[in-house]
């Protein structure tokens, strides 16, 4: 007698991969990086005119869960507004808090740190300077925000992805897990929401997801 084979439905494929994706690292609220105009994480919105330079200090909250070794992003400025070079790279570290540091932070910018990060941790990353080079009056509504910069795997890059300790191997990671984005604004002229939610993955993307890790 020939064995029967009982076809799996989409509802019991749906059930397997919802399962699988709730055991991968996914963002909370308690995990996040952002853009601010002071080192106490108070302000996120600030004015700027034509040539003018405005300080912005880069903090993370490490997710809750995960010791983290360090973090993928990259920063995303409207044209006119760039980089003002008070170092060769951009940026300032705090020297008792210094990343080894690949690429650059409009091209994508990895910051590994030596030792990891305890979950639950508020981290100084750096600060820069923003010039904006346009000419005219002050421009409403500048928006700056943070997505992932190139991984090493196929997770959504969308986000900026903290990078989960792996403490056999300090130069490597277990793995990413994305973070919140906190915006900033320049000339804010409505309500400016500060923080950049993160949206729901479509199905065709929770399947590739799935199928590549």
């Amino acid at each position: 007698m020939r064995p029967r084979f009982h076809p799996v439905s989409h509802r019991t494929t749906t059930t397997l991969l919802a399962a699988a994706l709730s055991c991968l690292p996914q963002a909370s609220p308690g995990q996040s990086v952002g853009l601010y105009f002071d080192s106490n994480r108070i302000s996120c919105s600030d004015t700027i005119d034509p040539f003018g330079i405005r300080r912005f200090y880069v903090i993370a909250q490490t997710p809750p869960q995960h010791s983290t070794t360090g973090i993928l992003l990259a920063l995303q400025a409207p044209p006119g507004l760039e980089v003002f070079n008070t170092d060769p790279a951009g940026l300032i570290f705090d020297p008792r808090n210094e990343p080894e540091v690949t690429g650059s932070l409009a091209g994508g910018l990895r910051l590994q740190y030596f030792p990891c990060f305890e979950p639950n941790t508020t981290v100084a990353l750096f600060e820069f300077d923003i010039f904006d080079r346009s000419f005219g009056g002050r421009r409403p509504d500048l928006q700056l925000h943070f997505v992932g910069a190139a991984p090493d795997s196929s997770a959504n890059n969308a986000y900026p992805q903290f990078l989960i300790c792996d403490p056999d191997d300090p130069n490597g990671h277990l793995g990413l897990v994305d973070a919140v984005a906190h915006d900033a604004w320049l000339n804010c002229t409505t309500t400016c929401n500060c923080t950049t939610p993160i949206e729901s993955r479509t199905w065709s993307a929770i399947k590739k997801l799935f199928m590549e890790r």
